[in-house]
């Protein structure tokens, strides 16, 4: 449904060693902050699903993380996506959605954020026909790496894992 075999075989063992990374900090990391969530949690997939480095910037304009079109070095580069990050086990809710909009509403190219605590992420879109006045961001897909699902656990109409990593794909 999008990636080749050979990157579905990476994104694949990515997300082994992501669970087993999320099992260990969930019952040994209290302390761990954002920059280890982004760092070792959040950037290790987005490079298993193909993401470049050169279209992945880290701290860009207060949010955690911007995906842009082509490298951000590139003068016609947009952003395309907003990763937010939150502590281990923080909710994903309004409040962080409503960070990660405000964000993206400053990039008219933004069409998604997504919000995760490292193990658990969001994807949200925002509505194609009012992009122009910043949008509504409806929620896509959401999965918990450590408990893959094929649909919401709780909201039905919202996809689950394999609805956040083709969702996630560059």
């Amino acid at each position: 449904k999008g990636l080749s075999t050979s990157a579905s075989e990476t994104t694949v063992a990515t997300i082994g060693r992501l669970r087993l990374l999320a099992r260990w900090y969930a019952e040994y990391g209290a302390s761990v902050g954002e920059h280890e969530i982004r760092t070792f949690l959040v950037a290790p997939l987005l490079l298993a699903l193909g993401w470049p480095e050169q279209r992945i910037k880290i701290e860009y304009k207060r949010a955690d993380m911007a995906l842009w079109d082509r490298p951000f070095s590139d003068s016609e580069a947009t952003v395309s996506t907003i990763v937010e990050t939150k502590r281990l086990y923080n909710s994903l809710g309004d409040w962080p959605k409503n960070q990660a909009a405000g964000y993206a509403n400053n990039h008219p190219s933004c069409s998604k954020i997504v919000i995760t605590d490292g193990f658990r992420y969001k994807l949200f879109q925002r509505d194609e026909d009012s992009s122009e006045t910043g949008g509504e961001w409806g929620e896509k897909a959401y999965a918990n790496l450590r408990k893959l699902r094929a649909e919401h656990p709780i909201h039905p109409g919202v996809g689950g894992a394999g609805d956040l990593i083709l969702g996630m794909l560059p």
